[in-house]
């Protein structure tokens, strides 16, 4: 932790809950994992859209650290996708990029069900 953090600490049993000031989250490191499942014929359009987007977010995103997309081993209708952003400016950048708005567009008739996503705060 650095000198000024200000840390919240809940005990609950064995186990604590420690987070950081809200203002010190958003200037750090932010990963997204997102996890979606395509329709059944329709994970090769999904893939077309989902490598698409990681092109154009890689090439378009200064504040994108990291965007691989990946396929499940077990089920081949379930993808993921690893999102590393400089910080919650770059995530706001990213959900509001054209790329993103028109994949998204796109995805909607692909997927069955929604997006899956897990938000993390890099410790370290």
């Amino acid at each position: 932790m650095n000198r000024g953090d200000k840390l919240s600490i809940y005990e609950n049993g064995s186990s604590h809950k420690i987070s950081r000031s809200k203002e010190k989250e958003e200037k750090m490191p932010v990963v997204i994992v997102a996890t979606l499942k395509a329709k059944s014929g329709k994970e090769n359009e999904l893939i077309t859209v989902m490598t698409d987007l990681a092109k154009s977010v890689r090439s378009k995103e200064p504040g994108t650290l990291e965007y691989t997309f990946h396929r499940s081993q077990k089920d081949a209708a379930v993808f993921m996708v690893y999102e590393k952003y400089k910080d919650g400016e770059a995530v706001k950048a990213h959900m509001a990029s054209p790329h993103f708005q028109e994949a998204g567009k796109k995805m909607g008739g692909l997927l069955e069900g929604g997006l899956g996503i897990e938000t993390y705060v890099v410790i370290e």
